[in-house]
Protein backbone atom coordinates (compact mmCIF):
# COMPACT_ATOMS: atom_id res chain seq x y z
CA UNK A 1 0.00 0.00 0.00
CA UNK A 2 2.77 1.99 0.19
CA UNK A 3 3.24 4.87 -2.81
CA UNK A 4 6.81 4.74 -2.77
CA UNK A 5 7.88 2.88 -5.33
CA UNK A 6 5.21 4.85 -7.45
CA UNK A 7 7.43 8.23 -6.36
CA UNK A 8 10.61 6.08 -7.39
CA UNK A 9 9.32 5.08 -10.74
CA UNK A 10 7.44 8.30 -11.30
CA UNK A 11 11.02 10.20 -10.55
CA UNK A 12 13.06 8.10 -12.53
CA UNK A 13 10.82 7.59 -16.04
CA UNK A 14 10.63 12.13 -15.58
CA UNK A 15 14.72 11.96 -15.66
CA UNK A 16 14.47 9.25 -18.14
CA UNK A 17 12.46 11.24 -20.68
CA UNK A 18 13.78 14.47 -20.09
CA UNK A 19 17.51 12.82 -21.18
CA UNK A 20 15.92 11.33 -24.27
CA UNK A 21 14.51 14.30 -25.13
CA UNK A 22 17.83 16.63 -25.00
CA UNK A 23 18.85 13.95 -27.19
CA UNK A 24 16.06 14.06 -29.99
CA UNK A 25 17.01 17.78 -29.28
CA UNK A 26 20.65 17.97 -30.29
CA UNK A 27 19.82 15.06 -32.82
CA UNK A 28 17.43 17.73 -34.74
CA UNK A 29 20.19 20.67 -34.48
CA UNK A 30 22.82 18.67 -35.88
CA UNK A 31 19.86 18.14 -38.47
CA UNK A 32 19.54 22.32 -39.01
CA UNK A 33 16.42 22.26 -37.25
CA UNK A 34 15.62 24.10 -33.81
CA UNK A 35 14.52 21.82 -30.83
CA UNK A 36 13.46 23.16 -27.28
CA UNK A 37 12.45 20.56 -24.98
CA UNK A 38 10.55 21.30 -22.40
CA UNK A 39 10.08 18.82 -18.91
CA UNK A 40 7.99 16.07 -18.26
CA UNK A 41 6.99 16.86 -14.96
CA UNK A 42 8.46 20.51 -14.99
CA UNK A 43 9.40 23.63 -14.28
CA UNK A 44 6.46 25.23 -13.88
CA UNK A 45 5.72 28.68 -13.62
CA UNK A 46 2.35 29.73 -11.58
CA UNK A 47 -0.15 31.82 -14.30
CA UNK A 48 -1.53 34.82 -12.40
CA UNK A 49 -4.42 34.85 -15.03
CA UNK A 50 -5.88 31.13 -14.27
CA UNK A 51 -4.65 30.43 -11.18
CA UNK A 52 -2.79 27.85 -12.18
CA UNK A 53 0.64 26.29 -12.64
CA UNK A 54 1.62 25.71 -16.55
CA UNK A 55 4.59 24.16 -18.52
CA UNK A 56 5.25 26.20 -21.73
CA UNK A 57 2.67 24.21 -23.61
CA UNK A 58 0.68 21.81 -22.43
CA UNK A 59 1.41 18.17 -22.90
CA UNK A 60 -1.35 16.40 -23.34
CA UNK A 61 -2.78 18.71 -25.53
CA UNK A 62 0.06 18.38 -27.77
CA UNK A 63 -1.04 14.74 -27.42
CA UNK A 64 -4.17 15.18 -28.34
CA UNK A 65 -3.62 17.77 -31.28
CA UNK A 66 -0.62 14.76 -32.46
CA UNK A 67 -3.51 11.96 -32.43
CA UNK A 68 -2.53 10.00 -29.56
CA UNK A 69 -5.01 9.80 -27.21
CA UNK A 70 -8.02 11.89 -25.49
CA UNK A 71 -7.96 13.53 -22.24
CA UNK A 72 -10.40 11.49 -19.70
CA UNK A 73 -12.24 13.20 -16.86
CA UNK A 74 -9.47 12.19 -14.73
CA UNK A 75 -7.43 14.95 -16.89
CA UNK A 76 -5.25 12.39 -17.77
CA UNK A 77 -4.21 11.49 -20.98
CA UNK A 78 -5.25 7.92 -22.15
CA UNK A 79 -4.28 6.38 -25.02
CA UNK A 80 -5.70 3.16 -26.90
CA UNK A 81 -2.38 0.70 -26.20
CA UNK A 82 -1.33 2.20 -22.77
CA UNK A 83 -4.59 3.49 -21.26
CA UNK A 84 -4.10 6.24 -18.54
CA UNK A 85 -0.38 5.17 -17.61
CA UNK A 86 1.41 7.38 -19.85
CA UNK A 87 4.08 9.73 -19.22
CA UNK A 88 4.79 12.74 -21.61
CA UNK A 89 7.12 15.27 -22.73
CA UNK A 90 7.38 18.07 -25.38
CA UNK A 91 10.06 19.06 -28.06
CA UNK A 92 9.24 22.82 -29.40
CA UNK A 93 10.94 22.62 -32.94
CA UNK A 94 11.02 23.60 -36.37
CA UNK A 95 10.73 20.38 -38.30
CA UNK A 96 8.15 19.29 -40.15
CA UNK A 97 6.26 16.46 -38.60
CA UNK A 98 3.08 14.76 -39.93
CA UNK A 99 0.29 14.24 -36.65
CA UNK A 100 -1.87 10.99 -36.60
CA UNK A 101 -5.25 11.34 -36.94
CA UNK A 102 -6.91 13.10 -33.59
CA UNK A 103 -9.03 10.76 -31.87
CA UNK A 104 -12.87 11.86 -31.73
CA UNK A 105 -14.37 9.10 -29.42
CA UNK A 106 -14.07 10.11 -25.28
CA UNK A 107 -12.26 7.03 -23.67
CA UNK A 108 -14.53 7.27 -20.50
CA UNK A 109 -17.34 5.09 -20.40
CA UNK A 110 -20.79 6.80 -20.83
CA UNK A 111 -21.61 7.52 -17.16
CA UNK A 112 -18.93 6.96 -15.75
CA UNK A 113 -17.84 8.95 -12.77
CA UNK A 114 -15.45 6.44 -11.04
CA UNK A 115 -12.26 8.76 -10.76
CA UNK A 116 -14.38 12.06 -9.62
CA UNK A 117 -16.28 10.41 -6.68
CA UNK A 118 -13.34 9.08 -5.13
CA UNK A 119 -10.87 12.19 -5.76
CA UNK A 120 -10.14 12.41 -1.87
CA UNK A 121 -9.39 16.13 -2.92
CA UNK A 122 -12.89 17.15 -4.75
CA UNK A 123 -10.66 18.09 -7.67
CA UNK A 124 -12.30 16.69 -10.53
CA UNK A 125 -15.58 16.92 -12.18
CA UNK A 126 -15.25 20.59 -12.63
CA UNK A 127 -14.18 22.59 -16.16
CA UNK A 128 -10.52 21.88 -15.50
CA UNK A 129 -9.17 20.26 -12.52
CA UNK A 130 -8.41 21.92 -9.09
CA UNK A 131 -4.57 21.79 -9.27
CA UNK A 132 -4.33 23.06 -5.60
CA UNK A 133 -6.75 21.11 -4.15
CA UNK A 134 -5.12 18.04 -5.62
CA UNK A 135 -1.27 18.76 -5.02
CA UNK A 136 -2.16 19.91 -1.59
CA UNK A 137 -3.26 16.67 -0.97
CA UNK A 138 -1.46 14.22 -3.41
CA UNK A 139 2.06 15.27 -2.89
CA UNK A 140 4.59 16.44 -0.07
CA UNK A 141 6.06 14.99 2.73
CA UNK A 142 4.38 12.84 4.72
CA UNK A 143 4.90 11.84 8.66
CA UNK A 144 7.81 14.11 8.88
CA UNK A 145 9.34 11.73 5.46
CA UNK A 146 10.34 13.03 2.40
CA UNK A 147 8.39 13.86 -0.66
CA UNK A 148 6.52 11.56 -2.15
CA UNK A 149 3.80 11.43 -4.06
CA UNK A 150 0.45 9.98 -1.53
CA UNK A 151 -2.66 9.53 -4.25
CA UNK A 152 -3.26 8.41 -7.60
CA UNK A 153 -6.47 7.08 -7.08
CA UNK A 154 -7.84 8.60 -10.32
CA UNK A 155 -5.40 6.74 -12.05
CA UNK A 156 -5.98 3.58 -10.23
CA UNK A 157 -10.24 3.38 -10.25
CA UNK A 158 -10.26 4.36 -14.03
CA UNK A 159 -11.44 1.81 -16.21
CA UNK A 160 -8.40 2.72 -18.82
CA UNK A 161 -6.12 2.19 -16.42
CA UNK A 162 -3.57 -0.06 -18.04
CA UNK A 163 -4.41 -3.28 -15.66
CA UNK A 164 -7.79 -3.54 -17.24
CA UNK A 165 -7.20 -3.56 -21.24
CA UNK A 166 -10.69 -5.73 -21.44
CA UNK A 167 -12.89 -1.89 -20.60
CA UNK A 168 -10.60 0.11 -23.06
CA UNK A 169 -12.73 -1.92 -26.11
CA UNK A 170 -15.32 1.05 -26.45
CA UNK A 171 -11.68 3.72 -26.96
Amino acid sequence: MSTIPYTIVRNILSDAMDKMAVKVCYELENHGMVAIPTGTNGPTEFDTLTGRFRNSVSAKHCAVKAGLGRIGKNTLLVTPEYGNMVWLSVILTDAELEADKVIEVSPCPEGCSLCIDICPAKALGHSEMNQINCWNYAFGGENGGDFKIKCFKCREICPNCLGDRRRMKQF
